[in-house]
């Protein structure tokens, strides 16, 4: 019952994946512009990990993990580099966002509800993650087994790199390097966090090059699931940040 189900949805994203991506993107944007609309104070976080909507109370404090990654997916800080128009309009150029997601090596789907159901699902149907750590020659692959977990509940809340993208027009140039850059500063040092992680399609030839520059290097996980459609082909990466740069 699963396998049909899951591979219809696989055959669905594939065909507007593009789509469901911007949708994501479009729903973390307005959930960030709508609470920093409604708090008056000129005292408000902007680069805050985690947009609270009202209906959850400050005094809860027993919290639990599903409803901190719930909020985790929908908030998020998108960064995006723009330049002016001889319309006198501003274009897009450059973009990246950070976000909280657990560390089980699953790539985020546009629909939280959907990730919360795979994980769901990984407990009643287990597979093996393990994967030998790839060969990195610019960072010590012993850097990736810094922060190991497993795909259980308790795996944590991490900083996400994502959706980096740069206009062909401009690339080259530094603009993901320093991106990525300001995406680390964010992380560790507003955040706290020393660990950041993220996904790379191996055929990307380009964004491997780039993050392996950087210091990332691959987990030796990845998401297994038998429903998962190819997704265990892409790499699962980190870093472990706030060191000083070479």
């Amino acid at each position: 019952l699963v396998q049909p189900t899951v591979s219809m949805y696989n055959s669905y994203a594939a065909a507007v994946g593009y789509t469901e991506v911007l949708s994501g993107l479009r729903k973390r944007m307005r959930n960030r512009i709508l609470v920093d609309n409604e708090n008056e104070t000129t005292n408000y976080d902007w680069l805050a990990p985690l947009v609270v909507p009202d209906t959850t109370s400050s005094s809860s404090s027993d919290t639990t993990e599903t409803s901190l990654e719930m909020i985790a997916a929908q908030s998020s800080i998108i960064l995006v580099l723009a330049k002016p128009t001889e319309a006198g309009d501003m274009q897009s150029v450059a973009s990246v966002e950070v976000r909280l997601q657990p560390t089980d090596a699953k790539i985020p789907f546009s629909q939280p509800w959907l990730d919360k159901i795979e994980r769901r699902l990984a407990r009643f149907f287990p597979f093996d993650d393990s994967l030998p750590v790839a060969t990195n020659t610019m960072a010590a692959p012993s850097e990736a087994k810094t922060e190991v977990t497993n795909k259980s509940k308790s795996a944590p809340l991490r900083p996400y790199l994502c959706n980096l993208c740069v206009s062909p027009s401009l690339r080259s140039l530094g603009i993901g390097r320093a991106l990525c850059r300001i995406v680390e500063a964010i992380s560790h040092k507003k955040w706290e966090y020393s660990h950041l992680y993220l996904h790379v399609d191996p055929d990307n030839e380009a964004a491997v090059s780039l993050y392996e520059k950087e210091g990332f290097v691959d987990v030796g996980r990845r998401w297994n699931a038998s429903w998962n459609g190819g997704a265990n082909e892409i790499g699962y990466y980190v870093k472990r940040i706030g060191k000083e740069s070479k």
